[in-house]
């Protein structure tokens, strides 16, 4: 390098060094950097609030299903209820009470679409609003938003058969139980399909807060309002 070149050289560094502006674009870097870190750290327990609220409401909502269930079997079976929800015919489907005489299709959970696909509910001071949905109620208590779907699990409406529906096993021997199921010991009885009525699939939602969402299903037998199986699911 001549002597011109280091003097060159020399002067661009002196010329920088004099900038205020050039020097002050590392300090304000690492104030960026921290402000960053530190809009992460707030970032991160936002979210992770949301998930601890979100879950102390879906703790509530379970503890809402079985009462959600029965007072859906009650609808159906006539004893509780506005009039206008109570199914006057079994072997039709009547969407405006959101009543269907035949199997839904379900989602990848197994719950029908016609009700997982139902939008959440706005909210407005800790209430949500209502969803338009029929039969939809709000527990005072607990501010969660209640909806169910009644399905008959048959392929077809119309009055039931074996061929087209699922129908809860009844034994004809005298000494059984009437309402016996399927589970209640086959060996003890003569049992045959067809003789009662088809088994009921009760799909019911529960909305809180913070995007929580609890179902419960249950399928039921309609002749003794007993469930076969229940099940919880929380998406």
């Amino acid at each position: 390098m001549t002597s011109a070149s280091r003097l060159r050289s020399g002067a661009v560094s002196a010329d920088q060094a004099s900038d205020p502006r050039r020097a002050m674009r590392i300090p304000a870097l690492i104030v960026l950097a921290a402000m960053l870190a530190a809009g992460a750290v707030l970032l991160h327990d936002d979210v992770r609030q949301r998930e601890v609220l979100r879950a102390r409401w879906q703790r509530a909502a379970i503890q809402e299903v079985d009462a959600a269930l029965n007072d859906a079997m009650l609808v159906y079976l006539g004893r509780g209820g506005p009039v206008e929800l109570r199914v006057e015919d079994s072997d039709r489907t009547d969407a405006a009470i959101r009543y269907y005489a035949t199997e839904q299709a379900l989602d990848v959970d197994g719950l029908p679409r016609v009700l997982s696909a139902a939008r959440t509910p706005d909210w407005r001071a800790g209430e949500p609003l209502p969803t338009g949905w029929p039969g939809e109620s709000v527990n005072a208590g607990s501010g969660l938003l209640r909806r169910y779907v009644i399905e008959r699990l048959c392929t077809r409406p119309g009055p039931p058969s074996t061929g087209a529906c699922r129908m809860v096993r009844t034994s004809v021997d005298p000494g059984c139980r009437a309402d016996a199921g399927a589970a209640d010991s086959p060996s003890a009885c003569a049992w045959r399909e067809g003789a009662g009525q088809p088994y009921l699939r009760i799909t019911v939602r529960i909305d809180g807060q913070h995007q929580a969402i609890v179902y419960g299903q249950a399928l039921v037998k309609p002749r003794t309002a007993s469930a076969a199986s229940v099940r919880i699911l929380t998406p």
